[in-house]
């Protein structure tokens, strides 16, 4: 009695909706310590990593709480997807082609293992089929 392929497609998007929000929100308030506490790049780029890195898990976190097995192999699809969607917004804003391998090889990497890592901690509690 699993969800629908459709039910896994909207677990899907509610948390990449969740992470994009928790996202922007701490990259708001990145940009907000840079202006008013003159924060410099150089401690603002590892910031930025680690928001990418918390929503990542986060979503990971959410779409893997859906499933009754495999969590961390639910996470890491989420930690694709997020990656998909880092590159998406990178080609909107002309930055893809500026970006070094080394630079998209670390953001797939993270994103893949912290959506595993969210969905690695997402068991206990009730368990629905995925």
């Amino acid at each position: 009695e699993g969800y629908r392929m459709g039910d896994k497609i909207v677990y899907l998007l509610k948390g990449l909706l969740f992470s994009s929000l928790i996202t922007g929100l701490l990259l708001l308030l990145i940009a907000l310590l840079m202006y008013k506490a003159g924060l410099s790049e150089s401690v603002a780029s590892p910031m930025v990593v680690g928001a990418y890195i918390l929503a990542a898990m986060i979503g990971g976190l959410y779409f893997a709480k859906h499933a009754q097995s495999r969590r961390f192999l639910w996470g890491m699809l989420f930690g694709v997807a997020f990656y998909a969607i880092y590159l998406l917004i990178a080609a909107c804003y002309g930055t893809l082609l500026s970006m070094g391998i080394g630079e998209l090889a670390s953001m797939l990497a993270f994103s893949v293992v912290a959506g595993m890592a969210g969905g690695m901690v997402s068991g206990g509690g009730q368990k629905a089929q995925i």
